[in-house]
């Protein structure tokens, strides 16, 4: 037997082929990376350094704090609030992204009533309603989908619960403010103290924003009163 030392033999796989394995951690870290801008975007928006505007809504005076309260979340620049003989005006610096600077008064006037039925219409026994809301919140799913995530309180979770006990696999809807904005099959082996509010707007950035004024109105709603509003340049 010869007594001459062998060869480490060669290793498995190439080192050519490691970078096989490499891919899924890059292909994680920028879907990570992705979710921190996209969720900046849409949460903060960007800096509020376009025009100043004053918008004059017609309604109860009770909805002022709510509105307060969004444009607060929204991070509109030095948000001013006066009375007017039909309602009240906010004076404020919106981003200087025009498109989400558009849909801004409009959010701050959605009533944000949101109901939970079951089926596929409004016609549907009503499990929950805007009351029955613990949390609101513009997320991603792992492939960057911007959604509206919706957390629940247990009371508004129980009647859920019991609905998906009693039809397993029928549908729930969710409507804001009139409109179906998704539904879902129940199970009763699944947790349902949470949903998800998907924007199917074919548009990224259209479905950001629309996920974001969701999450917006569910958190900091909804309105006392229903509002209209008119936007104009604020004086100088």
């Amino acid at each position: 037997m010869s007594d001459e030392a062998q060869e480490p033999e060669e290793d498995l796989v190439p080192r050519k082929g490691c970078w096989f394995f490499v891919l899924p951690i890059l292909a994680a870290v920028a879907v990570v990376l992705a979710y921190v801008v996209i969720l900046a975007l849409g949460i903060i928006g960007r800096p509020a350094e376009g025009p100043r505007v004053r918008m004059a809504f017609t309604g109860c005076d009770e909805a002022q704090a709510i509105v307060r309260e969004r444009a607060e979340a929204m991070g509109l620049g030095d948000p001013v609030l006066e009375d007017t003989p039909a309602g009240f005006a906010l004076t404020a610096t919106m981003p200087a992204d025009p498109p989400a600077a558009r849909e801004i008064p409009d959010t701050l006037a959605a009533t944000g009533h949101f109901e939970i039925h079951a089926g596929q219409t409004p016609d549907g026994e009503r499990l929950a309603d805007g009351t029955g809301v613990s949390a609101a919140v513009l997320r991603l799913d792992f492939t960057a989908t911007p959604r509206t995530g919706v957390e629940l309180k247990p009371e508004a979770t129980q009647r859920i619960q019991a609905f998906a006990d009693a039809h397993p696999d029928d549908p729930i809807s969710f409507w804001l403010d009139g409109v179906k904005v998704g539904d879902r099959k129940v199970d009763p082996k699944e947790a349902l103290d949470r949903l998800d509010l998907v924007p199917n707007t074919g548009h990224r950035d259209e479905s950001i924003r629309r996920a974001a004024a969701w999450s917006m109105e569910l958190e900091h709603g909804p309105l006392p009163c229903a509002l209209t509003v008119q936007s104009e340049p604020a004086p100088k």
